[in-house]
């Protein structure tokens, strides 16, 4: 019996962090996604460039909330305070979804339909 405990105890603690983590890297893969298309068409030269510029402004907000979002993942797993995790990983979904918000008049729905799905999913823990 309590060999099961010591193995169910440390097994129910890692999943709950998968969970948390799940988040933080479906928002990076989504934004990792939306950035690649925004390459791509600057290589056919169809990326205007005050869509350039709004990009690059989008992702430096999302490069600031993603990083108070990890900075609140460490506090997290020292102080249990999910709260403010969860307030930080929306506010990097938030920002990340500011740049497909720029992209999609370029790309059209059909390629970014998944990036939308996706942070969905990652606000739910």
């Amino acid at each position: 019996m309590n060999r099961n405990i010591a193995v169910l105890v440390p097994l129910m603690l890692m999943l709950g962090c998968v969970s948390l983590f799940r988040g933080v890297i479906t928002i990076t893969k989504v934004v990792d996604g939306a950035m690649r298309e925004a390459a791509a068409l600057k290589q056919q030269g169809f990326l205007p460039a005050d869509v350039e510029l709004r990009l690059i402004e989008a992702h430096n907000k999302y490069r600031a909330a993603a990083g108070t979002a990890a900075d609140a993942l460490e506090a997290y797993k020292i102080n249990q305070d999910k709260a403010s995790y969860v307030r930080a990983l929306e506010a990097a979904r938030a920002a990340a979804s500011g740049i497909i918000d720029i992209i999609v008049p370029l790309v059209g729905v059909e390629k970014v339909t998944w990036m939308r799905e996706d942070l969905k999913k990652a606000s739910e823990l």
